[in-house]
Parts: structure tokens; sequence; C-alpha cells
């Protein structure tokens, strides 16, 4: 007979907190998708256990504190740096925070009260017929909690910026012998009348506690939207490319995105919708997809979204030797192309990921320098380098596929033969960020401890009263993270 290592004791308690739809234990099969990561790895959780209100955290949170039980908070478990599950010692409980599903929208102050098991998606449906967006655009669908945990990014951060500055209140259930709810933010835009607490939570993954509920501000919906697929004459012009593309449509940009031909080669899969996308089959070297929208729709007279974007670009090509080419499309299916990437990589073989960024004119110089090395260096004759990412605001997503034939002790090998190369490269010599928007998680942990951790220590320590780390899963930063 299966017997809980949590102990019948903590077990029935713990279940006094919850409905009966809110516990589930690890011998049935529904906890395996809690344990299954996005990416890489599983998880081995004592048990799930699904709050639906925030009273309801902070009673299991004050409990587990007091039982020294470890807890792991789980919002949408779509991040990549293994951040959102158990890790393999069977300790730890989980908290699935899907049940939090209040969404209250204010259309005057143009915000949403989101409870953070509340799908992107599903946030963005209810908010449809208002005619307004949460605008933070990843491939994947997160949680808002998660969302704000990471201080989510996405692929239109150049225009509407990431998770941390539409975030205007949040509710945070501290992991202390109180549970202690805190409410943070009152929705207002301007607000200098003290220190501004809340940022203190968000990106910092749930370390200082776990965010029940949040205050965001919403965009108008974008009513004309067009996309291009622009071939740059090469890298050294990306960064040139940029700037004559937002002095040319100003705000209306809202988003730059680079794509390898080795990343789109494996995005498109077989699917001849997508090649459709480049005369011939024919797919150069690296592309940009650029957007442009307005946030109203087209008056009389006005000239069409696309002939815009048409015009602009002649004037562009004339003004410079920046393009080699654009081609235009089926709006819906360049961004396809886009979003196909992350999944169409990940399929081809052994994966070795990387989540950088850069200053924006140092983005294109790393890739062009990390290209150039890895054509001299045997040891990684059995690689494949295919990047995208949002070079607009200077992120780079670096995959490293190696081959499927290599036998799995040599592929770990090669694979911390790139990390120790690559990180060295992009922080040390680059001055870049090892974690541009996937949080850090047990994944890049000693990145964090070799680069970051160091010189928190002091930081950490002034607020070991207020943080969780002691109570929560992961001590060292990183449980909950989602990715795009």
């Amino acid at each position: 007979m299966f017997e809980s290592r949590l102990g019948i004791a903590h077990e029935k308690a713990l279940k006094l907190f919850v409905d009966e739809l809110g516990w589930i234990a690890a011998d049935t099969t529904e906890i395996v998708r809690y344990n299954q990561s996005a990416r890489h790895g599983t998880g081995n959780a004592l048990a799930v256990i699904r709050p639906r209100t925030s009273a309801e955290v902070s009673k299991i949170l004050a409990y587990c504190v007091n039982a020294d039980i470890q807890v792991v908070p789980q919002s949408g478990n779509t991040g990549l740096v293994l951040g959102s599950v158990a890790d393999a010692s069977r300790q730890q409980l989980l908290m699935s925070l899907e049940r939090l599903q209040s969404i209250e929208t204010d259309t005057d102050n143009r915000t949403a009260v989101v409870g953070a098991g509340v799908r992107l998606s599903a946030l963005n449906a209810a908010l449809a017929e208002l005619e307004l967006i949460f605008p933070i655009d990843v491939s994947s669908d997160p949680s808002i909690g998660g969302m704000i945990a990471t201080n989510t990014g996405g692929s239109r951060l150049l225009k509407y910026g990431d998770v941390r500055q539409h975030a205007l209140g949040l509710t945070i259930v501290l992991a202390d012998a109180e549970g202690t709810v805190i409410q943070l933010g009152r929705g207002l835009r301007k607000d200098n009348s003290g220190i501004d607490w809340k940022q203190l939570f968000i990106g910092s993954s749930g370390v200082f506690g776990i965010i029940t509920k949040a205050e965001l501000a919403l965009t108008l919906r974008p009513q004309q939207q067009a996309a291009v697929l622009l071939v740059p004459s090469g890298y050294a012009v990306i960064p040139e490319l940029l700037r004559a593309m937002e002095l040319q449509f100003g705000d209306a940009l809202t988003a730059f995105e680079g794509m390898s031909k080795a990343a789109l080669e494996r995005g498109m899969g077989d699917s001849p919708v997508l090649k459709s996308a480049f005369p011939e089959g024919n797919i150069p070297p690296y592309v940009i997809l650029a957007e442009i929208s307005r946030s109203y729709s087209q008056y009389q007279g006005e000239i069409d979204i696309e002939q815009w974007l048409t015009i602009g670009l002649e004037s562009i090509f004339s003004d410079a030797e920046l393009l080699a080419d654009a081609m235009f499309g089926n709006y819906q299916q360049l961004w396809a192309l886009r979003h196909g990437l992350s999944s169409g990589v990940q399929s081809t073989g052994y994966l070795v990921p990387f989540d950088l960024s850069f200053k924006r004119n140092k983005a294109v110089q790393f890739i062009e320098d990390v290209e150039a090395e890895l054509m001299k260096k045997h040891a990684f004759s059995q690689v494949t380098l295919c990047h995208f990412g949002h070079i607009g605001d200077g992120g780079v997503h670096l995959n490293f596929v190696i081959e499927h034939a290599v036998e799995e002790e040599h592929q770990i090998q090669i694979s911390e033969a790139l990390k120790t190369w690559v990180f060295s490269k992009a922080v040390e010599e680059y001055q870049g960020s090892f974690s541009a928007e996937h949080g850090v998680g047990p994944v890049n942990n000693k990145i964090y401890q070799l680069y970051t951790g160091h010189k928190c220590k002091l930081w950490a320590d002034g607020f070991s009263e207020l943080s969780s780390a002691n109570w929560l899963g992961n001590s060292k930063f990183g449980r909950d993270s989602e990715e795009h």
C-alpha cells in the first residue's frame, strides 16, 4: 500500500485548507503533468495542493513554515529552467496556482485585477470585447503569476515593454509563520508617496513570496497590423536598420525579431504553408520579422497600413545599403514562422539553450562572433547553432543542437563545454545577461552563483526576515518561471 512521505498527520491537516479537488496525491496519474517540466527534466513532488484564494495560500504557507515543509509554487508550468517543478528528492510539496482564476476589469481605469493562475490567452479572450489587451506576447501560454515572477518580456517588448511596466498592484503571501498577506500598489499609474515595494517581487521568481493576484495596466487592442520579413545586407547593418525603422515608423514599430536560417529550417519542418514565405524555398542566412501596428481603425483618406509599410521600406532601400530583400506575406503565417522556432529547434536534437541579452548594438556583434568561433572549434563539429530572438531589444535565444547520433555521455560533455564558453563570452566579454527573461531556476543556478550570487549576498542578508527562500523549494533564487 502506498504511504505518503509527507506523513498522515500533515496530509490530513493540509487537506483541510482546500476542497476535494484541491489535493492530488503522489501515487496518482494526475500528478504527472505537474511533475513534467516544459523543456526537459521531471520533478517528484510529495503531493500537489491547489488553493483557490489568497486566504487558502496563506493558511497553507503558514502551516508549511511551522512544519518545516518545503513548498514549490507552480503557475503555468511553461518555464524552461526547471523552476516550476519540485526537485527529485520527493521532499517538496508543489502548490499549483491554476485555480486562482478571477478576472475583474475596470474599463475606466483600463486595468484588470487577475488571479495568478489565469492564462495569458484566457485574459486576452476576456478583454477582446472591450477592445483591450495585455500586450506581452510569448509563443507559449503562461499564467499571469509566473509572468510577473519572471518579469516576462516577449516579442513586442520593443513597443510595450515588459511585465514590470504593466504591474500596478500585487497581492502577495509571504512564507512566514503567519502566512502574511500583503497588498502592494493601488492601481495608480502615478504614485510617488513612498518606496514601490512591489518591484521587489516582480522578477524575483517567487523567492520573497507567492504572487496570488495582480492589477495590470492594459493597452488598446491593435486595429491595424502589418508584417514583413526583412533580409539585412549583413549583421553589421542591423543596428542601423533598426534605427532607420524606428525613425520611419516611430512607435508604430511593434516588433523586430531576428531568425537564423538554421532555426527557420527546423521551425518550418515540412509545412508547405510556412515554406511559401520564401521564394523557391531559399532561406536567407538571417531574417528579421518586423511589425507595425495602429491601435485605431483606419479612417477615411488614411493610407492603408500595409501600403505605409511598403512606402517606408522603399525609403529605407533608397537611403542606404541596409536591406538585401524584403518579403511580404500573410500576417498570421509570418508570425507562425516566429512562434514555431522554439519547438522546432527542440525537436531536432539534444538542445543546449541560452537566454541572453545585450545592449542593442552588442547583440549582433555577439552572434557574429559566436558563429565565427564555432566554425573553428573542432570539439563542436557535431553542433548546429540555431539562434533567434528579440534583436530589437538586445535579446538573443542562442540554441545549440547536438546531433541525435552523438552518444549521450558525449552530448553532456559537449553541453558543459558550450555553457562554459558561451556564458564566459556573453557575461564577461560582452557584459550581457545570462538570463534575459527565463528566470534563474536550477538549470542555470550555478551560473547565477558564479556571476551574481556573491554580489547579492549582503543585499540578500538584509532581507533575511522577509525572504521566503528558507521555505520555498529552491533557496537559491528561481522557483517559478514562464517562457515564450
